[in-house]
């Protein structure tokens, strides 16, 4: 996954909609419930405010870092239940594997 779906997968998931069409060529526009805007470029920069002009960027902060690691996380743990899953379906003994 890349940044920008991670990051759109995310504020999806936390209950923003996003505008189609955004108002800008570079950057997809996400209004929250509570009234925000977030705008997403195409390589995973995230920006705040209602204008892009008057936006301030969230790429380095805190938030964003913790947004990354819990979908690597996500993906790690997604991947290690896809090879239970084909182990068992390949009628291996995951007690007698060690796993």
């Amino acid at each position: 996954m890349t940044r920008q779906e991670i990051y759109a997968t995310y504020l999806l998931q936390k209950g923003c909609k996003e505008v189609i069409p955004s108002k800008s060529r570079k950057y997809r526009q996400f209004l929250s419930p509570k009234g925000a805007t977030y705008w997403l470029g195409k390589s995973g920069a995230i920006r705040s405010g209602k204008a892009i002009s008057k936006s301030f960027s969230l790429t380095n902060s805190r938030t964003a870092k913790s947004i990354i690691i819990a979908a690597k996380a996500r993906i790690t743990k997604d991947k290690e239940n896809e090879k239970v899953k084909q182990l068992q379906r390949a009628g291996v003994n995951l007690a007698a594997a060690g796993m």
